[in-house]
C-alpha cells in the first residue's frame, strides 16, 4: 500500500494511487478493530512480539499469530511454538495444540487465565513468549 510510490510511477490523479489509497484505509479500519499489535520490543536486538489486551482469548493470540507474517519479514508463529515447546510443559502444549483446532473454544479462553492455571503468570509468558499485554 504504497503511496507514494504510486503517486510516483503513476501519478496523482492515477487509478493505482486511488486503489493503493483505498487498501490502506481499508488495513487502517483493520486495524483499528482487532484487538492486537505488532511491535518491536528492543531496536538493538530487533526482537519482535505481539501486544495484546489483558482479556484476550486465544482466537486474539491466533489471529495474530497468523497476520504476523503480512508485517514482519519473519513468523512470530515459529517463535511462539518453538518457544512454548521449550519452555512449557507437555500439558501446556497439548492443550493449546487442541485450543487451535476447536475456535469455539479457543474464543472463550482467555490466555492469561489458561496460564494462570496451569501454573504461570503473566510474567513468565512474557519471558518466554514473543507476547506482552496491555
Amino acid at each position: 500500500f504504497d503511496t507514494d510510490a504510486a503517486e510516483y510511477l503513476y501519478g496523482k490523479d492515477s487509478p493505482e494511487l486511488k486503489a493503493a489509497e483505498e487498501m490502506l484505509e481499508k488495513e487502517m479500519s483493520k486495524r483499528k478493530e482487532r484487538k492486537w499489535d505488532i511491535t518491536r520490543t528492543d531496536k538493538e536486538t530487533d526482537e519482535v512480539h505481539m501486544v495484546l489486551p489483558g482479556d484476550a482469548t486465544f482466537t486474539d493470540l491466533f489471529e495474530a499469530l497468523n497476520e504476523d507474517e503480512a508485517e514482519l519479514e519473519e513468523s512470530l508463529d515459529g517463535v511462539f511454538y518453538n518457544e512454548l515447546l521449550d519452555n512449557f510443559g507437555e500439558e501446556v502444549i497439548n492443550a493449546v495444540g487442541e485450543l487451535s483446532e476447536n475456535p469455539e473454544l479457543a474464543g472463550k479462553t482467555n490466555v492469561l487465565d489458561f496460564f494462570k492455571k496451569h501454573g504461570y503468570t503473566k510474567k513468565d509468558i512474557e519471558a518466554y513468549l514473543p507476547v506482552r499485554f496491555k
